[in-house]
């Protein structure tokens, strides 16, 4: 299907995906951008049924996204159930409990709080809509891997994370080993997975800063 990794550490959010468009049978395209920056402070990931997807980001373009991070997390559940019911209804009966029909999202804000992350994944075989929101508190960062899980995407980012960052990187250094941590994440799962591949995307927000977005092959 896809995959996408959103992080956060006490000042930034990291968002990386794959740019992999394909049906259970064919590839579409290996350059759509799965990255929706919608303030710069809050950006998300698209994950699964496309149309279901492009369903909820054209609510938000007419809605006026709540500010705090349990809001908005609540805000994106009831829009992920509501797209994705809808998604469901439109398939055909022999198509509804597949796995690959979903509509779901994972990104990151900042509120006056700080930095948070957030996801949200509902459709078939699934009672209830998957939510997680987190912050940086007590580690160097948090992270949610959505995706490439029967390659063992997380497993795969959890121990290069673990081997890549120590008590001795310095601060400037973390974004750019978790950039580079993720992006070999996804290169690992879509060696397992032909739905996995194309051209890799992130954009990183920063407090006062523009978001900055960077495409790689």
């Amino acid at each position: 299907m896809s995959i996408g990794i959103v992080l956060a550490t006490t000042d930034t959010i990291l968002l990386v995906a794959d740019g992999r468009q394909s049906t259970a049978y064919e590839k579409i395209s290996d350059t759509v951008e799965k990255i929706s920056v919608l303030r710069s402070d809050l950006a998300l990931i698209s994950f699964g049924v496309n149309f279901g997807t492009q369903r909820v980001l054209q609510w938000m373009k007419h809605e006026e996204l709540p500010l705090n991070a349990d809001e908005f997390s609540k805000y994106l559940s009831d829009r992920v159930h509501a797209s994705g019911t809808l998604v469901l209804q439109a398939l055909r009966v022999e198509d509804r409990t597949s796995d690959r029909m979903k509509v779901g999202f994972v990104g990151g804000g900042a509120d006056a709080t700080g930095p948070y992350i957030t996801g949200s994944l509902f459709g078939a075989n699934m009672e209830s809509v998957a939510t997680v929101t987190s912050r940086c508190v007590n580690s160097t960062f948090v992270y949610i891997v959505l995706g490439g899980e029967n390659a063992g995407a997380e497993t795969y980012f959890q121990q290069l994370s673990h081997r890549l960052l120590t008590d001795e990187t310095p601060p400037q250094a973390v974004i750019p080993t978790l950039l580079h941590v993720a992006i070999q994440t996804i290169r690992f799962a879509a060696s397992a997975d032909q739905s996995i591949g194309g051209q890799i995307q992130y954009t990183i927000l920063e407090r006062g800063k523009l978001p900055q977005t960077g495409f790689l092959v």
